[in-house]
């Protein structure tokens, strides 16, 4: 039997994608007579900061005619409606509290907030869109998407969503999916910068978080050795590549950066990439840094997906979670080799069903690479079978046993009803029957249903 687990039990009831449905205003020229709860195209000067909307009857365009300089500002609704607020024109600059508190807010201006306290759900459920050249920048806090309010206000959850062109620059502190309440990053396009901080999914308080990258560019460029962490906490985080590239430090090399896949409490953390280019040529990813057992962290790399890693460490921390990666399609190089770090304490494997393991010479150094080893842990080849890629010029070192995959396994997954409400992908467990060990991914659509599990 195969049950799948819903994690996220914040949803989205209020609105239906997509949500750029016909009928939403863009900048023109035209202002209409209307009170701010009904919908129409507005000039904005930066008064009221709190430009929020109770019982607002239509879309709304708020044309920004010069740059404006403002403290708080907090866009969007009061009340669940299915309406938007679009911001358009020239830029606002927030020094205060900046705050995408509750509703629907499109940005097509340049906006930046140089203030404290930058959320996105605060007191309800909130979704920002960066569109037709929109940006946000902040520079002196973290930006948080989901985020529980003193109050605790119920249904309390936060979405970003990026279209081609459009911009992200968070330039000091975290880039945070799901903070202390559930949240979620859409990428379509645009380029997204986290320049001084970690990209994350998950805070402290057991909320998931999930990223979605589907084209564009995504730069970690951090000055901190952590710059990457997918599934903090006690909750469910992951990361889903279909298109795009998310690469870091691609011009130098730097001393002993990390990222994270599964961290302290983490119970379960996937990245799943099945298109476009995880290039982490520099980089160590811990694949499980657990401070408590029972935690599994996932690398799945299938379809046309690739990635570009320095050292994969299976299970660096902790006893008794489990390490995996996953070739089930794509192409995984490696520029130095598997690593524990010293610690045997947790299960670890590589399954090959259909992918490529590539040795490489590291671009910037002489490193040769270290090959496979005993370090990846037992390694299985599943009816796809897989392939060991050597290039030209490359001594690559293969001192372990491989083994045919024996007993039972699930070859499918069939998904009869989809669901709905989704905030984020849903963990998904596989139990019952006469085997053990089976992971799978659930693949979401933008209208917070399900796609597949795979």
């Amino acid at each position: 039997m195969t049950k799948v687990t819903k994690q996220a039990q914040f949803v989205w009831r209020e609105l239906a994608f997509p949500i750029f449905a016909v009928g939403i205003l863009c900048c023109g020229a035209a202002f209409a007579a209307a009170t701010t709860n009904e919908g129409g195209e507005y000039a904005y000067t930066g008064s009221p900061n709190d430009n929020r909307t109770t019982g607002q009857t239509g879309d709304q365009t708020w044309n920004v005619k010069n740059p404006i300089s403002i403290s708080n500002f907090w866009p969007g609704q009061s009340d669940v409606v299915p309406y938007w607020q679009i911001y358009c024109g020239e830029s606002i600059t927030a020094g205060g509290n900046c705050r995408v508190m509750k509703g629907n807010v499109v940005f097509e201006n340049a906006v930046k907030w140089t203030g404290t306290d930058h959320h996105i759900g605060l007191t309800g459920p909130a979704k920002l869109v960066l569109r037709n050249g929109g940006s946000l920048t902040t520079t002196t806090e973290h930006l948080r998407i989901g985020q529980k309010h003193n109050d605790n206000y119920s249904n309390t959850h936060g979405a970003l969503f990026m279209e081609e062109p459009s911009m992200l620059s968070v330039n000091i502190g975290n880039a945070i999916a799901g903070n202390t309440r559930p949240g979620t990053i859409w990428m379509d396009g645009g380029t997204l910068a986290v320049s001084n901080g970690v990209f994350k999914t998950g805070g402290t308080a057991s909320m998931n978080g999930y990223i979605r990258i589907n084209g564009g560019d995504v730069s970690l460029v951090a000055g901190n050795a952590d710059f990457f962490s997918i599934g903090s906490a006690d909750n469910y985080g992951s990361l889903h590549i279909s298109g795009g590239t998310v690469s870091t430090r691609r011009t130098a090399v730097a001393a002993n950066p990390y990222g994270h896949l599964g961290v302290g409490s983490s119970k379960a953390a996937d990245i799943y990439i099945d298109g476009g280019l995880l290039d982490f040529w520099n980089e160590r990813l811990d694949i499980g840094y657990w401070s408590t057992t029972g935690g599994r962290a996932a690398l799945t790399v299938d379809g046309d997906g690739r990635v570009v890693m320095y050292i994969p460490i299976m299970g660096r921390s902790g006893t008794g979670n489990n390490s995996t990666v996953n070739l089930n399609g794509g192409r995984l190089e490696l520029t130095r080799g598997f690593s524990t770090y010293g610690n045997t304490g947790n299960s670890r494997g590589v399954n090959f069903d259909g992918g490529t393991l590539a040795l490489v010479k590291h671009p910037k150094t002489t490193d040769v690479n270290g090959g496979l080893d005993s370090a990846a842990g037992d390694i299985v080849v599943y009816p796809k079978g897989g392939s060991i890629s050597v290039p030209s010029g490359i001594t690559g070192a293969i001192s372990t046993s491989f083994r045919k995959a024996t007993g039972y396994g699930v070859s499918e997954i069939t998904l009869t009803n989809p669901g709905s409400g989704y905030v984020t992908a849903p963990k998904v467990t596989i139990s019952g029957g006469s085997g053990s060990g089976a992971t799978a991914y659930a693949i979401m659509n933008k209208d917070r249903t399900i796609n597949r599990i795979v």
